[in-house]
């Protein structure tokens, strides 16, 4: 009997042993940003034309008691993160890479959210689960500090087509703090130097993917994203790997170039080959951390918090389309997915422009 995806444990995606619910938006931010009763907006409802909208302390998927206990050391240790980076004091690499996981947590979270709530019109079977799903990829955070203090949360790009297809880009706004988060597949190996594809290869409509790797070029290139992002912003990038594609290619990956720049290398002992983390100076130059770092305050100047945030959700949009973009590249074994996938990007392009043209015209 197939499982039901909604009755499964948005961590570990196995039935629930012992079943709690989760906040997928956790009840300290809750509280943090204003009254939890409030209403949000959680997902759109392609078939009924309109958005979901309830309280955000209703917002909950089922999980597993033990995975809900075992995520509140990263909700703690996110936590005290933001706390940081809203008083500006100095960040640890470790501070860092657990803020990233919780930003996997929050996105995939969305995504499952998302999918259970409007029914899914294209018929998206969630195989990815924020347990197995955290810090393995390429992923990154850039971070922009609006000139007005105010309680509140937002997300943009959460209930897009192309998001619900390609949960990874999403802006998530916190009181003042701005964090436009991006995490997939080599999103940017080739451009600091790492091992990177050079030919994809699809099995089918949501199947695996062949990559064909190749030596990285042992250098950091500018920009560090193919599409590049607005500046100037306190950004931190993070290249990681699954561990088949270390082990299937060790010649490169042990290179080093990749080992010196990696915070845990351990080959195939490891699921996962994990980076250090980059992030540029006032000066534009891109370093890997060593040790801790002071954020310097980041400010786009003759922005207006308004402004700011049609700024920023417009770059999200943007980018979710870039991302599909490139999946159109890969090589297709059924050429009948490939036109299912340029549809499927039409119709998000489509999406997508109708919500930045509201965006421009005022109408967030």
């Amino acid at each position: 009997m197939a499982k039901n995806p909604n009755q499964l444990c948005v961590f570990c995606g196995e039935r629930p042993q012992s079943k709690t619910k989760e906040h997928i938006i956790p009840r300290w931010l809750i509280e943090k940003t204003g009254d939890p009763k409030r209403q949000g907006r959680f997902a759109f409802d392609f078939n009924q034309g309109r958005p979901v909208e309830f309280a955000f302390d209703q917002f909950t998927l089922p999980a597993c008691q033990s995975c809900n206990e075992q995520f509140s050391d990263l909700e703690n240790y996110a936590k005290g993160v933001l706390t940081k980076l809203e008083s500006g004091t100095a960040l640890s690499e470790v501070d860092i890479t657990f803020f990233l996981d919780w930003l996997d947590k929050i996105r995939i979270g969305l995504w499952h959210g998302n999918l259970r709530l409007t029914g899914d019109r294209y018929k998206v079977q969630p195989r990815m689960f924020i347990q197995p799903r955290l810090g393995m990829h390429d992923r990154m955070v850039a971070i922009y500090r609006s000139p007005v203090v105010s309680q509140r949360i937002n997300f943009v790009g959460h209930d897009t087509i192309l998001f619900q297809h390609i949960p990874s880009c999403f802006l998530l706004i916190i009181n003042n703090l701005f964090f436009f988060n991006m995490s997939r597949d080599f999103l940017f190996a080739r451009r600091i130097g790492f091992p990177y594809p050079t030919q994809l290869r699809s099995k089918g409509w949501g199947g695996p993917v062949e990559y064909f790797l190749t030596e990285g070029i042992h250098r950091i290139m500018k920009p560090i994203l193919k599409t590049p992002i607005i500046s100037p912003c306190l950004e931190f990038y993070q290249p990681n790997a699954y561990a088949r594609f270390v082990n299937a290619n060790p010649e490169l990956y042990s290179r080093p170039y990749v080992v010196e720049r990696c915070l845990d290398w351990r080959g195939a002992e490891s699921n996962v080959l994990v980076g250090k983390i980059l992030t540029s100076r006032p000066d534009g130059k891109m370093i890997f951390l060593n040790g801790e770092y002071t954020p310097e305050q980041q400010v786009l100047t003759n922005v207006d918090d308004y402004s700011l945030k049609i700024t920023l959700a417009e770059q999200t949009l943007r980018h979710q389309l870039a991302m599909f973009r490139e999946i159109l590249q890969y090589e297709y074994e059924d050429v009948s997915v490939r036109h299912k996938m340029i549809k499927l990007y039409e119709y998000g392009k489509k999406q997508n422009g109708i919500l930045i043209e509201r965006l421009r015209n005022g109408n967030l």
